[in-house]
């Protein structure tokens, strides 16, 4: 796995995958806590990892299974972290609040496996229109133009 650290400011979007969606909703510099909003299929746990010293962290809580959500602004987990603690999305993806920048955006970084994708969500949006642009597209066939049946006559003896 490697680690991606991404730069979102409040209202911008990570996504991880073709599924996955992780909006930063609120972010404090005092605190040194970010509000992140998770939408995930319904066959992936998310679990919230606090940091105990050098470890990875200890489950504190899982999210059980839901339904994709159809409307992005419903549905989602929210979840407030602190600098150095962790989300973590199925068993491959790992979020994990690094700081804030000088602009107060949070930075974030993922690990996850070099086959998922991880894209800032304008990016994505691009690949997403190229590879539309790429797909040939089947011809239209017109509709006056239909197939002609032959008639089959029967002789009767």
């Amino acid at each position: 796995m490697t680690t991606l650290i991404l730069t979102r400011r409040i209202g911008e979007r990570i996504m991880i995958g073709d599924h996955i969606v992780l909006t930063v909703l609120d972010a404090d510099e005092v605190t040194e806590s970010a509000k992140l909003g998770t939408s995930a299929p319904r066959d992936l746990a998310i679990q919230r990892q606090e940091a105990r010293g050098p470890q990875t962290g200890v489950p504190a809580k899982v999210r059980p299974p839901r339904a994709p959500p159809r409307d992005p602004t419903k549905g989602w987990l929210v979840l407030e972290r602190n600098v150095g603690e962790h989300i973590r999305i199925g068993h491959t993806v790992r979020l994990t609040v690094v700081g804030f920048d000088r602009t107060g955006a949070v930075r974030l970084g993922t690990d996850a496996p070099t086959t998922v994708g991880v894209h800032r969500e304008e990016i994505y949006a691009k690949l997403q229109q190229q590879t539309a642009a790429a797909t040939p597209q089947a011809p239209a066939v017109e509709p006056s133009v239909r197939p002609r049946r032959r008639r089959l006559s029967v002789e009767s003896s």
